[in-house]
């Protein structure tokens, strides 16, 4: 798959460790995600393989002259973050798709979630966000300046069933 970052982000991800063409082994992540009743969409497996294990430091969006990481890697997204189905399962409602964890942003403070169209959003507690409509957009969106569109909560009526 071709894609084209930003000078900056290019920069940020060679900085981690990323090439054109990297591939790394999934079968851990896919294992680890597996047994936490994550779904492993074909998305999430080619993005693991181009950008799994990356830890990426960036400028920070909103304090200048600080540094800011994240992380795509799902071992370190089940340490911080209950990922199984049933912790997922808020955010899977409110975007209509099951959702799998790739990692964390914003210093382990939000974990990266998937769908299976490769869209990638951010959780943390009751907020949620778009961050990418794909990987790369993602990934761009991670390392340069981006606002990231909220998604609503739904009622409270729509969440718990039988009310």
């Amino acid at each position: 798959m071709t894609h084209r970052f930003s000078p900056a982000t290019e920069a940020c991800l060679k900085r981690a460790g990323w090439r054109p063409g990297r591939s790394v082994r999934t079968d851990h992540w896919e294992s680890l995600l597996r047994a936490a009743n994550n779904p492993v969409h074909a998305s999430v497996v080619d993005f693991l393989r181009e950008f799994g294990g990356l830890r990426v430091v960036h400028p920070h969006h909103r304090v200048p002259g600080k540094q800011d990481y994240f992380h795509i890697n799902p071992s370190i997204a089940a340490k911080e973050f209950p990922i199984r189905e049933d912790g997922l399962y808020d955010d899977n409602e409110r975007v209509g798709a099951p959702l799998c964890a790739i990692g964390t942003a914003c210093r382990d403070y939000m974990l990266l979630i998937m769908d299976a169209a490769g869209k990638v959003y951010a959780s943390m507690d009751d907020y949620l966000f778009l961050v990418g409509n794909s990987g790369f957009e993602a990934l761009e969106s991670l390392c340069t300046p981006h606002e990231w569109a909220e998604i609503p909560q739904l009622r409270e009526s729509s969440i718990y069933r039988g009310s």
